[in-house]
């Protein structure tokens, strides 16, 4: 007996190509969504900066993006940020800015515990619900890799970190270091006289941000 060849006609190789550029389509517009959530949540941030530092010279108030980063960059729990207010002016010195550091890292600790209310806050701080009613969360991969401050002699990288504006119309000066894969990070760099800030599409140390400045 003759054996018969068996092969794929051209319709059956059309639909195999159909279903693999459907599948493919489905995957490329999900990674797109996902890199313009997180294109979205890092702009929020930039913007969060600029519309804080009109609010608290306009209200005379202190205000404050509490910035909760878990247990680093490889958490498994998603990083988020909010925003806190305290009434008036609050002078902040460097032995300070680290006293409530260490403080506000062991509430965090005790609350994770459960040992203790998120409400409360050194400094007459609260949560401003008028602003974020909850604590906006990244989407995972997108993660704070870092919090660079001017004062703090290193970045915070776990727990939380705290960048302040004043009603005298001052702000932290601070980069904000954001990641979702090895190759795609941004730094968001706030001005501490305007309070607006800066996207850059890589990672950039505080440093050289001040260098670049002079």
């Amino acid at each position: 007996m003759r054996k018969q060849e068996a092969g794929f006609t051209l319709v059956e190789i059309m639909v195999v190509l159909a279903i693999l550029a459907a599948t493919m389509g489905l995957v490329v517009q999900r990674i797109d969504n996902r890199n313009n959530q997180m294109r979205a949540a890092v702009r929020d941030l930039a913007g969060l900066t600029r519309d804080l530092h009109n609010k608290s010279r306009l209200q005379g108030v202190t205000y404050r993006i509490v910035i909760d980063m878990k247990e680093g960059p490889e958490s498994n729990e998603p990083h988020s940020f909010w925003v806190e207010k305290a009434s008036g002016a609050i002078l902040l010195t460097s032995e300070q800015m680290k006293k409530s550091l260490a403080e506000r890292q062991r509430e965090e600790r005790d609350r994770l515990q459960g040992s203790q209310d998120t409400a409360s806050s050194p400094g007459g701080f609260a949560p401003d619900t008028s602003i974020f009613k909850e604590p906006k969360r990244l989407s995972p991969p997108l993660v704070f890799e870092a919090v660079e401050i001017v004062g703090l002699d290193a970045p915070v990288q776990e727990g939380l970190a705290y960048i302040y504006f004043f009603p005298q119309g001052l702000s932290q000066e601070s980069a904000i270091h954001l990641r979702f894969s090895e190759t795609g990070r941004w730094t968001v760099a706030t001005n501490p006289l305007t309070g607006r800030s800066d996207i850059l599409n890589r990672h950039v140390p505080l440093s050289d941000l001040r260098r670049e400045a002079l």
